[in-house]
């Protein structure tokens, strides 16, 4: 029970994130993708940084 949960945790995180309004979505939080992010979020976009991995950069 406690791996169904587990499983299902990240799934219900994405829902709740993606539930909001965003300008840009920006797949991969690498070197390219953060300065991309910070360019725009400097222009007034609101954006969100997906990253797969634990660590970013």
């Amino acid at each position: 029970m406690g791996s169904d949960r587990r499983r299902r945790a990240p799934a219900e995180r994405i829902g709740r994130i993606l539930n909001g309004s965003y300008d840009t979505i920006i797949v991969g939080a690498g070197h390219n993708g953060l300065v991309c992010a910070a360019y725009l979020a400097r222009a007034g976009r609101k954006v969100l940084v997906l990253e797969r991995r634990h660590v970013v950069g």
